[in-house]
Formats: structure tokens, C-alpha cells, sequence
């Protein structure tokens, strides 16, 4: 079957570019032609745009050719070379293990300009129909470009939030309605998408449809330090701090922090240029991982590490974290105010997520070959 996904996968996230590729490599092991829409819309293309054209001859060396760079430049546009490994590092994930259309779309009119076939298209998964961001109210991520006679289906797709509006739910219910099934990542979601009168189905977020044997064939490298991994998303949050570094104390580990372009001042090591590969190999050979981020969590489950998981604060998208972790009865690893330190058994935690795992290839099986 010819098949054709639409997600945001080129926004420099881990979580986005691992899900987009999960989906991506699941559905080619199934014997499925795959490809993902390279659809990067207008507002989202900002990411790494530094509008090199007003930074000059030395600006642009440091942002490509930093060994060349003088140090005067190099200082002046540290934060331009800062991100230059970070970047390199997805375009590198993206070239390699996302298979994209030929053509590249920006908005909805392009579709019409450049028509797209498929057997079957697919929306999800992430946050795509967050309305707090442009994605969620963009057709595009509800198929809106696709004719009536081609069967459209979301795996995953997660609204991100715990409530709608009810100007958002204006939007966004006849915009479900491109859809002949629906399958969202949360609870929450599933709960939003029947207030507005349509039938859904939770199934699992895309990474956990790969086994960690499987996760772990694209990895590189083992990483011999003991040390706690730390993915503090927006460093606004004092508790990671505090239990980060009670853990570190108690356990004898360094913390490590992977970052975009921030400096953690607490953490021992500070990585700026990690990609989607590296993140994962961070977080399966960590002794601990704290972050405030859904697919570390996932990626923490998946590889059986201990781990805590923290809010992004201001977000209001918490659900996602907290529906994962009610599901595998991981409830107290969620925002603690104490920590423990013992192992967790992830026997219990296995039996209550593989019957998710194999209803989401089941269901997902089932309405491709509808």
C-alpha cells in the first residue's frame, strides 16, 4: 500500500523527528511504500533562521566555518555557532532515516498547485493538533489537502492540552470530519475529540510501536560515565535542581545535561549538539534521567531506567505525561515532592503497556487495510 504521513517532523524536537521516524519505519516493516509529507508551513520554518544576509561575511563563518572564524567573530556570534552542531545533527537524522516526498509544501494552496497521491494518508502523531500552536488549526494536519475518495486516518495525533475553547472546537470539528478514523496519543484527547461528536480511539504514541532492540540498532556509541541524564526542557523549573542533584549526591553520579542552547550552570556536562540519536543514547545508558519532556518519559519506559518526569510549567499540557504514566502505574514518578531511589519493577510496568502496544498495531493493521 502506498502511504503518505503528515506530521511535524523538521522542528528541530527529539520527540518529534523519533515519532515521525517510528511511524515511518513501522508501517515500511509491514511491507507498506511510505513517505512523509515534507510540509514545513510558514510559521514554523523560524527554528534556525538567523537571517544570515544582516550578519555579514564573518557572521556567516561563524555559523558554517567556525574553525575559520576569527575569535573576535566567533564570541560576537557565539549564540549563531552555538546551535551549529545541534542543527547539523538533525539534518543529518532527517536526511538519513526520514523518507520525505520530492516536493516540499509551505501551506494548504501548494497542495493544489502540486497534488498528492496516496492509498491511505495518515495525521499524527505529537502534538499536531495543539491549537495553542499554528499546527493545530492548520488543515493541512488534518488532511485537508486529500481528496474524498482517499481514506484518511490520525494515528496518535495528540491535542497537546487538557480543554478546548469553544472557538477552538469550532475550528477544529469540521476539520475532523476529513477523517474515517481517528486515534489519538491521550485519554484527554480521545475525551475532547467525543465532546465535539466523534468517535476515538487511544492507542500508543509511535515510539513505543518499536521494540528497544530495534531503538537501539540506530544508536552509535555506549557511554561508560555513570551519570544522571538531565533534559530540562525550559529551565524554569527549580524542582529539577533540587532533585537532580539530591539524586546525583546520593547515587555518586555526574549530571549531564542535553540542552538546545542553553547552559544548565549546575550540571557537570553541558551538551548544546546532541540529535535525535544522541538523545536516545543518553538516555538508555543513563543511571538516572530527570527531564520535563513526554518522550524522554517514553524513551525512560522503553529503556527501563529510573527516571522522574516534571511539568513544563505554563504549558497546561501535562496530560500527556500524566495519561502515560496513570497507564503503566507509574503515577508517583510524576512532579514528586520525595524522591525514592529504589529500582522500578518494570516486569508490572511492561504487562500494563504491551497490551496498549499490541492493540495500537492491531488497530492501526485494521483501518490500513479497511
Amino acid at each position: 500500500m502506498n502511504i503518505k504521513t503528515v506530521t511535524c517532523h523538521d522542528v528541530y524536537n527529539y520527540g518529534a523527528s523519533l515519532q515521525a521516524y517510528a511511524l515511518l519505519y513501522f508501517l515500511e516493516n509491514q511491507g507498506h511504500n511510505v513517505e512523509i509529507i515534507d510540509y514545513l508551513p510558514l510559521y514554523k520554518e523560524g527554528k534556525y533562521d538567523y537571517k544570515l544576509e544582516n550578519k555579514g561575511l564573518f557572521g556567516k563563518l561563524a555559523y558554517f566555518i567556525p574553525i575559520l572564524t576569527p575569535l573576535w567573530a566567533r564570541l560576537r556570534y557565539r549564540k549563531l555557532w552555538k546551535f551549529t552542531g545541534r542543527k547539523k545533527a538533525f539534518d543529518e537524522f532527517k536526511n538519513k532515516y526520514l523518507k520525505l516526498t520530492q516536493i516540499r509544501y509551505h501551506e494548504l494552496n501548494d497542495f493544489i498547485n502540486n497534488p498528492i497521491s496516496a492509498d491511505c494518508f495518515i495525521a499524527g502523531s505529537d502534538q499536531i493538533w495543539n491549537p495553542r500552536y499554528g499546527n493545530g488549526t492548520d488543515p493541512v494536519y488534518y488532511c485537508g489537502f486529500a481528496n474524498h475518495q482517499t481514506r484518511c486516518i490520525s494515528y496518535a495525533a495528540s491535542f497537546g492540552i487538557s480543554s478546548l475553547s469553544d472557538e477552538e472546537k469550532k475550528i477544529i470539528s469540521p476539520l475532523l470530519k476529513n477523517f474515517d478514523a481517528i486515534s489519538i496519543r491521550e485519554k484527554t484527547g480521545t475525551k475532547l475529540a467525543e465532546s465535539m461528536g466523534f468517535k476515538a480511539t487511544d492507542v500508543c504514541d509511535p515510539v513505543f510501536l518499536l521494540s528497544a532492540k530495534e531503538w537501539e540498532s540506530i544508536c552509535k556509541k555506549q557511554i561508560k560515565k555513570k551519570y544522571l541524564l538531565l533534559y530540562d526542557f525550559n529551565n524554569d523549573n527549580p524542582k529539577l535542581k533540587k532533585i537532580s542533584q539530591q539524586i546525583a549526591k546520593e547515587k555518586g553520579l555526574i549530571i549531564i545535561s542535553i540542552n538546545d542552547g542553553m547552559t544548565i550552570p549546575y550540571a557537570d556536562v553541558n551538551i548544546n549538539n546532541a540529535g535525535p540519536i544522541e538523545f536516545i543514547e543518553y538516555i538508555r545508558n543513563a543511571e538516572f534521567v530527570i527531564a520535563s519532556s513526554f518522550h524522554a518519559t517514553a524513551f525512560s519506559i522503553i529503556f527501563h531506567r529510573n527516571f522522574y518526569s516534571f511539568p513544563l510549567l505554563g504549558h497546561k499540557n501535562n496530560s500527556r505525561m500524566e495519561d502515560l504514566l496513570n497507564l503503566t502505574g507509574l503515577e508517583n514518578r510524576f512532579d514528586p515532592n520525595t524522591i525514592n531511589l529504589d529500582p522500578i519493577n518494570y516486569s508490572i510496568v511492561d504487562s500494563k503497556i504491551q497490551p496498549l502496544i499490541s492493540f495500537s498495531k492491531n488497530w492501526l493493521t485494521q483501518n490500513l487495510q479497511k
